[in-house]
């Protein structure tokens, strides 16, 4: 074997690995891009249910921002208000707003829940809590990923989109 058919063979090799790793490559990131959806969905299933739960305990619900006062603890817009569930008389008004997302967290918005904070048993305490119930809120969605709606005191629904 001569010099130029062994550069020839070097070259094809060199050109089969490359398409080989660019093939493993784009399966990978494949594989990440479905992984990432499966976690998607299964982390709006649980919000879902979750405020599903919510809404179903309430004793109302509001939808219009002019309805309700907005706790300072919440540290929430006007603006990015969605909904408030009045779940007892003697506990502070549950409050569910959209924000922008910020660093560490998936797509456009977030939907932030304030609250009566959740005890370990699952039951609901007087003390406020704020927290990110889901991340991945698509921006372009009616209300920024959660839009809600309320035809009286005690129904509502809503739209989640991520």
């Amino acid at each position: 074997m001569n010099l130029s058919q062994l550069l020839i063979a070097s070259s094809l090799g060199l050109v089969g690995l490359t398409t080989s790793v660019n093939l493993m490559s784009a399966q990978h990131n494949s594989l990440q891009g479905l992984q990432g959806s499966e976690s998607l969905r299964a982390d709006w299933e649980k919000a879902s249910n979750f405020i599903n739960t919510e809404i179903q305990h309430a004793e109302r619900i509001y939808t219009n921002v002019d309805q309700v006062k907005i706790p300072s603890g919440c540290n929430i817009a006007e603006a990015d208000f969605r909904l408030a569930i009045d779940t007892r008389r003697n506990l502070p008004l549950t409050i569910y707003a959209v924000e922008a997302s910020s660093d560490g967290w998936r797509g456009d918005n977030v939907l932030v829940r304030c609250g009566p904070a959740i005890n370990s048993d699952g039951g609901l305490d007087r003390n406020l809590s704020r927290a990110v119930l889901i991340d991945g809120l698509k921006s372009t969605a009616g209300g920024g990923g959660f839009e809600s709606t309320g035809t009286s005191q005690k129904l509502g629904g809503y739209s989640l989109a991520l």
